[in-house]
């Protein structure tokens, strides 16, 4: 997690201050030139391999923080290092999820949570739980959401035991998911709640801005919702986060739909895809193809619509799972009645689940 206090070497501090700035391309340049530098010793090259993967996430170049996670993996195990290796699965396990294949990051996961307890490392346990609890609910099952908020609120209570506020407020934002899944709203919003005190009191921006988009899904008034999607988006942007931004996006489409605006969710929604083609955000990808493929859908454009529905149907398969298993009927609905438009289809459009 960039910007915590782990950092002891000169090179890294000054590369995690960078993160912790939200300036992400400056940590990879620093990043680069650190470990082109001869004398590197292996405790700091890890941490700025680690620094330098979690920023090509955030900036959306999957591809290079694949490759720092390998290289994490394998200088690991050439230490023999079993908190460092604990350290490289919780950085892969990061790069899976956002590359959207949630069922290898939970394995990946489940390994870091097993080393990082081996370590005896606490700290490096609370970290590798609360990846854990964000693999387990994004696959958005009633089993894996069940053991996401037993798991999240185990990381809760050893970052509140280590006195780790930013990494507290992070797993509280994995509460506040996994009881959204499960329907537990007003405990959700509790441990959302929670999460933005803790971002705002450390200077966290990208656990603010986590924290406010998920207070929107439980928020009735859309001015409301608006207001705090648009306050995650510029959080994100100052954080750093391209990929980040696209979630937050369609979600601002979301509420526009709810609006009635269909032709302004529209154009977020096409602006959120452009991104998550750039930043290899699969996932999230595919929810926003299904949408955009409704709002079409919503405004007579059939043709573009089922084009959009083929497309989002193979990012579908792809991914595996069930999260969008509904979407296809609701396509069909709304091709089949475009004319008279009856009330029902509104909700349809605008009843996807929001985008983590």
């Amino acid at each position: 997690m960039a910007g915590s206090n782990r950092h002891d070497n000169t090179a890294a501090r000054e590369v995690a201050a960078l993160a912790w700035a939200g300036r992400q391309a400056e940590v990879v340049a620093a990043a680069d030139t650190a470990l082109a530098a001869a004398g590197t010793g292996a405790t700091e090259r890890f941490e700025l391999l680690e620094l330098r993967a979690e920023s090509l996430v955030a900036l959306g170049d999957l591809a290079r923080a694949d490759a720092d996670a390998e290289a994490l993996k394998a200088l690991a195990r050439r230490e023999r290092n079993v908190a460092m290796t604990a350290r490289a699965q919780h950085c892969a396990a990061l790069v899976q999820m956002r590359g959207g294949d949630a069922a290898a990051a939970l394995k990946t996961a489940r390994r870091a949570v097993a080393a990082a307890r081996r370590s005896g490392d606490r700290r490096v346990e609370a970290r590798a739980l609360t990846r854990l609890a964000e693999a387990q609910f994004r696959l958005h099952t009633l089993v894996r959401s069940k053991q996401a908020m037993t798991t999240a609120r185990r990381a809760v209570d050893l970052a509140e035991a280590l006195g780790d506020k930013v990494l507290q407020g992070r797993a509280l934002w994995c509460l506040q998911a996994a009881c959204n899944d499960l329907g537990r709203g007003a405990e959700a919003d509790r441990a959302g709640a929670q999460s933005l005190v803790l971002a705002r009191a450390t200077g966290d921006l990208f656990g603010q801005a986590t924290a406010l988009n998920s207070l929107t899904f439980n928020e009735s008034d859309v001015a409301a919702g608006l207001r705090l999607l648009k306050r995650a988006l510029s959080l994100f942007r100052a954080a750093g986060f391209v990929e980040r931004q696209a979630m937050v996006t369609s979600n601002l489409a979301g509420q526009y739909v709810e609006l009635g605006l269909y032709r302004q969710a529209k154009r977020l929604e096409a602006a959120a895809i452009a991104l998550e083609r750039q930043t290899g955000a699969r996932h999230g990808l595919a929810g926003s193809l299904w949408k955009l493929a409704q709002l079409e859908a919503t405004l007579g454009h059939a043709d573009a619509a089922r084009a959009l529905a083929v497309e989002a149907a193979a990012q579908t398969a792809a991914l595996g799972g069930t999260q969008y298993r509904g979407w296809p009927d609701w396509i069909a609905a709304h091709l089949a009645t475009q004319a008279g438009r009856p009330a029902w289809r509104r909700h349809a459009t605008s009843s996807a689940q929001p985008a983590r």
